[in-house]
């Protein structure tokens, strides 16, 4: 999972071309640049190749539904953060979606995008330490097989020099 610490990239799922534009601004006014937006969960599906680092998902997305682009997201690439953001008043939506594997449920409201900021925020820095944790396993491993390397070399020339 490559990590873009300041400006990850995220795409925007939602059907009204109006409300994708408003969150589309309030990223770029909080410096969120690499920002892709769409229409329909099939052109989201359809671009999961660009390799997203969050992606903001509405529920009513025409053909597909949200959990239906949620679940499809998940088993291409489960490192994917999602966030949920609808104005289902069914709480089991909000239930769904968590059991799914989304990030974070917000329904929309006055307050939903002031919220969303902050979670790409929380998104960005939960990313940074799974990439912090890869490589810190990575680096154990590299030390553990230097180490034993080290060991055998070690001991094929105690034994070649000593018998």
């Amino acid at each position: 999972m490559a990590v873009e610490k300041n400006n990850p990239k995220i795409f925007i799922v939602e059907d009204n071309v109006f409300y994708s534009e408003l969150i589309n601004s309030r990223l770029e006014e909080k410096g969120y640049t690499n920002v892709q937006l769409y229409h329909s969960g099939e052109d989201c599906v359809d671009n999961l190749y660009k390799n997203p680092s969050i992606i903001i998902l509405d529920y009513d997305l025409g053909k597909m539904n949200g959990l239906e682009v949620l679940k499809e997201i998940k088993s291409v690439n489960p490192n994917i953060q999602i966030v949920f953001l609808s104005g289902q008043e069914n709480i089991s939506v909000a239930v769904d979606s968590l059991k799914y594997g989304a990030y974070d449920y917000v329904e929309k409201n006055n307050h939903s995008l002031g919220r969303i900021p902050g979670i790409i925020a929380q998104i960005n820095k939960y990313n940074m330490i799974l990439q912090e944790n890869e490589d810190l396993k990575k680096a154990k491993k590299t030390f553990i097989v230097s180490f034993v390397l080290l060991a055998i070399a070690y001991i094929y020339l105690q034994i070649k020099y000593l018998s």
